[in-house]
């Protein structure tokens, strides 16, 4: 929760001028630099109730009336539309057929692996699906000669379902090398700035080679931890970029939430939100990728409103967001902040 300080002094200040205006301060200069008040040894009347009137107005500031509530947290500007380049089978990694920044489409091949292991199992199955076709083959001709019916059916029988054994087999090992081939889901930029440093690389299956991104629609993704009532957020929110006091000179960027996920994710959007990168979310030392948390966190999804083709707002920028809540009166901010304080400290 971002704390209002200088709301809280303010308040603080306003009543004290009612006070000292209450207590009759001498000059008017003093009522902004050095005000003094001068108690008698009896107490008056005015006095008395000057006093209450403070503490009263202290109060009513504080516990009743209500002040801005707002929670600031990092997020991170991502493509509306992206998809992870992945493989389904496992090999070396042989050549790059688009290069990194290049547009593609959907079924565009984009590298090729190579499994020369798994060329030569598809090769072995076919040579038995070959043999198991002949003796069927065979079988069937000396079922048509022979009065043994019995045991060349059989025989038949048995050799039919080793057909289908392998049949799957092969299936199974022909759509994996398919999938030595890869290819775009969607259609965007092809976004792989170091694959080329893995060239003859082995590579494992659900390893992410790259990504493919439509970069002409861009929304940002907010991560808060569980302490941050995101349900509760208005629409709309400001935005500054993150580490740029050149950008965030002028107006903030405004956007609104389109999309909210209250709890329950654990994998970041992107590694830079992790606290390995300087974020603020705690993530495994064990994730070499820096994107599973270790904690559940809630994401917000928001649309920007920006001019077309803002130059400075590009993929992969971290942007520190505000949220608005309903105004609360001070009191209960200072009361759920000291709680949350509490609950981290001692893990309740």
């Amino acid at each position: 929760m971002v704390v209002l300080y200088h709301d809280f002094f303010l308040v603080v200040y306003i009543t004290y001028l009612a006070y000292a205006v209450s207590v009759k301060i001498k000059t008017k200069k003093k009522l902004f630099t050095k005000p003094t008040v001068a108690f008698t040894a009896k107490p008056r009347p005015w006095a008395v109730a000057s006093s209450a009137i403070f503490f009263l107005a202290l109060i009513a500031a504080v516990g009743v009336i209500h002040w801005p509530d707002r929670y600031r947290v990092e997020g991170i500007v991502k493509p509306f539309l992206e998809s992870d380049v992945v493989p389904r089978s496992e090999g070396h990694l042989v050549q790059i057929v688009v290069p990194n920044g290049q547009p593609v489409h959907v079924g565009d091949v984009l590298v090729v692996l190579e499994n020369r292991e798994l060329l030569a199992q598809t090769d072995q199955l076919t040579s038995r699906r070959k043999v198991l076709t002949a003796q069927l083959d065979a079988a069937r001709a000396k079922l048509g000669r022979s009065g043994a019916a019995r045991e060349t059916g059989a025989s038949i029988g048995a050799i039919k379902v080793d057909i289908e054994v392998v049949d799957k087999a092969l299936a199974d090992a022909n759509r994996q090398v398919a999938d030595l081939t890869v290819r775009a889901k969607i259609d965007g930029v092809w976004l792989a700035p170091h694959l080329s440093n893995r060239l003859g690389e082995f590579i494992t299956r659900d390893t992410q080679l790259g990504r493919v991104a439509d970069l002409t629609h861009l929304i940002m993704v907010a991560t808060a931890k569980q302490d941050v009532p995101v349900q509760y957020a208005a629409e709309a929110v400001e935005a500054r970029v993150w580490n740029r006091p050149d950008l965030n000179a002028g107006e903030p960027i405004r956007g609104r939430i389109f999309a909210r996920k209250v709890g329950g994710e654990r994998l970041l959007p992107s590694a830079a939100l992790g606290i390995g990168a300087g974020g603020q979310m705690p993530t495994s030392p064990e994730d070499r990728r820096g994107t599973q948390a270790t904690e559940t966190f809630a994401e917000v999804r928001i649309e920007p409103l920006l001019p077309p083709g803002a130059p400075w707002f590009r993929d992969g920028q971290r942007v520190v967001i505000r949220f608005d809540m309903p105004p609360t009166p001070l009191a209960q901010q200072w009361y759920l902040e000291l709680r949350k304080l509490v609950q981290r400290r001692f893990h309740l």
